[in-house]
């Protein structure tokens, strides 16, 4: 059976994201905590987050976390065992193993779990992305840190193009509109990237041990802008997608329909 586009996507990012996750925690990285200012287990929290969330996908695409089934659960038991001998391995590398991480990995994997379980699958997307863009930019200091500023930038705007690109994407499934490209399109398009930058600058604000630097709000204005011009110039001008041919069971749901109206 062949594996559907989305499918493929998952599986590719989780090919990807895996092995350098692992390759990550098993090489020496000094004082990485004091050089992003992000606490330790906040890392754990987000690398396992979006690991389960890559994993729980590449099996189960197109459905909700049902707790009543053992998948979620043996997913849990499977993170928590794989944890458990990274920690242990780490140690063998010059690492310290610490059972505070195992926990906060266990911490991340329930929490990506509970947000599949309450969305859908681009819900779910905006959700895990946007609390990415938000952790990054509120719970670590390297826009503070005038060596990682390319670093800084960098996140911003691929946070913030990947946030509005999956929310197009989500809405063109929702409602699909035949005016894509046009400035009330483009309006709608940029709302849920620009609260996004509302909350996260929001938060900074109150945050007084935080300081606000002008080319974040730049890097992240800009990258939604782009992100809404090119998707609606693809949707304006470009291929449209083939028309998906009528299955046998679609076929017979109408010819019923018609025959008892």
């Amino acid at each position: 059976m062949a594996l559907l586009r989305r499918h493929k996507y998952i599986l590719l990012s989780l090919g990807l994201y895996w092995p350098v996750l692992f390759i990550a925690t098993h090489i020496p990285l000094p004082n990485l905590t004091e050089k992003t200012g992000m606490s330790d287990k906040t890392m754990h929290v987000l690398a396992y987050g979006i690991l389960v969330f890559l994993a729980y996908l590449a099996i189960s695409p197109y459905r909700r976390v049902n707790w009543k089934k053992m998948f979620p659960w043996l997913l849990v038991a499977a993170v928590v065992g794989y944890g458990a001998f990274d920690e242990w391995l780490q140690g063998k590398v010059g690492r310290t193993p610490d059972l505070m991480d195992l926990l906060a990995d266990i911490g991340g994997t329930i929490s990506a779990l509970l947000i599949l379980t309450a969305l859908e699958f681009w819900p779910a997307l905006m959700a895990i992305c946007g609390i990415a863009v938000f952790s990054l930019a509120n719970l670590s200091l390297i826009d503070e840190k005038p060596a990682l500023a390319w670093l800084n930038i960098a996140n911003t705007f691929c946070g913030y193009a990947v946030f509005t690109l999956i929310w197009i994407q989500y809405a063109q499934r929702v409602q699909p509109s035949r005016k894509s490209g046009t400035i009330s399109w483009a309006i709608r398009m940029m709302g849920p990237g620009l609260l996004l930058l509302i909350l996260v600058r929001a938060y900074g604000v109150f945050d007084e041990g935080k300081s606000l630097q002008a080319i974040e709000n730049y890097a992240a204005l800009l990258s939604i802008v782009a992100a809404v011009v090119v998707s609606g110039a693809v949707l304006r001008w470009g291929p449209k997608p083939p028309c998906r041919p009528q299955t046998a069971d679609t076929a017979d749901r109408r010819s019923k329909a018609s025959a008892t109206s």
